[in-house]
């Protein structure tokens, strides 16, 4: 784990994040918002901020990816954790 990665070749470090076995979290920091938004994109883990971090909101769905854990909580997606999806066919014609 890193909790601050200097570099010298943005791909380098991206393919070192990418790397670990956890990915629970990440930020970027940089004055280039659309820079640091594409590095965040790349990144693999459930929750990436740019310029903050931990900023976690009720309504938005919480969770890692590779060793970090599966599924979701809250939002939308830590609803459906909870649900069943079932499907009901009828082949009957309509007005038949």
């Amino acid at each position: 784990m890193f909790p601050v990665v200097g570099y010298d070749s943005l791909d380098q470090v991206i393919d070192t994040l990418n790397g670990q076995e956890f990915g629970l979290g990440a930020s970027v920091w940089g004055s280039d918002e659309a820079a640091a938004i594409r590095v965040a994109e790349q990144l693999e883990a459930g929750s990436v901020w740019v310029n903050q971090h931990n900023a976690v909101e009720v309504e938005l769905p919480f969770g890692g990816m590779k060793a970090s854990g599966f599924g979701r909580e809250g939002g939308a997606a830590g609803i459906e954790e909870f649900l069943q999806t079932r499907v009901l066919s009828n082949r009957t014609p309509h007005g038949a």
